[in-house]
């Protein structure tokens, strides 16, 4: 499992609802697509929305990526998968070429995919039938144009939880440097503290 799962929705039982479908919307493989695979397997997904869909990968792109291999799952139909490979390899070139890494190609990749994907829940919005109650799950870092365009909507939201992120990394680098500062200052104090020896103690007893 990729990180720690948690479900968060705005709405008890909103996937179980009536008549509701599920958008499945996510970056990467995420836990080998279990979430897709399981709205799939209730007949609850109404379509994947990803970065990447390896069926039908040119071979110079495996060459260029090994996490790609993993971006397709048999338990999940081609027919239902919106995918922006051409977008995400271009994107990955410019990456490399421009030496982006870490946090800056994360956000910039999650804004990238979200403003794809709202135009596709733009589409799929006028080619819905009438009533159907329509449930948009995605995973943080890259849900918030998404929710804010589903509740615009009237639609749900469904929230998976991967990690905290920048903050809860801030914030254990602190506790880590509170700790240590800490365990310093009480090293310096059992240095400080002598314990009197054999000698020192029989003398001032007046048995040495």
């Amino acid at each position: 499992m990729e990180g720690r799962q948690v479900m968060e929705s705005e709405d008890d039982g909103a996937a179980g609802a009536v008549n509701a479908r599920v958008i499945c919307a996510q970056i990467c493989a995420r836990v080998h697509h279990g979430f897709a695979r399981a709205f799939h397997r209730d007949g609850l997904l109404e379509a994947l929305v990803t970065d990447y869909w390896n069926h039908a990968m040119p071979e110079w792109s495996v060459g260029f990526s090994f996490k790609l291999k993993g971006r397709w799952h048999s338990e999940v139909s081609d027919v239902m998968v919106a995918d922006q490979n051409f977008q995400t390899l271009m994107r990955e070139i410019r990456f490399r070429l421009a030496g982006t890494r870490g946090w800056e190609k994360i956000v910039a990749t999650n804004d990238a995919y979200q403003a794809a994907a709202v135009e596709v829940l733009g589409r799929m919005e006028n080619a819905r039938p009438p009533g159907r109650e329509t449930v948009v799950f995605s995973y943080s870092f890259a849900a918030r144009r998404l929710f804010q365009t589903a509740k615009r909507r009237g639609w749900k939201t469904e929230l998976g939880q991967i990690a905290p992120g920048p903050p809860e990394i801030r914030l254990v680098g602190q506790l880590e440097t509170r700790c240590r500062t800490t365990l310093q200052g009480a090293a310096s104090r059992r240095k400080d503290t002598t314990t009197p020896g054999a000698k020192s103690w029989l003398s001032q007893t007046g048995s040495w």
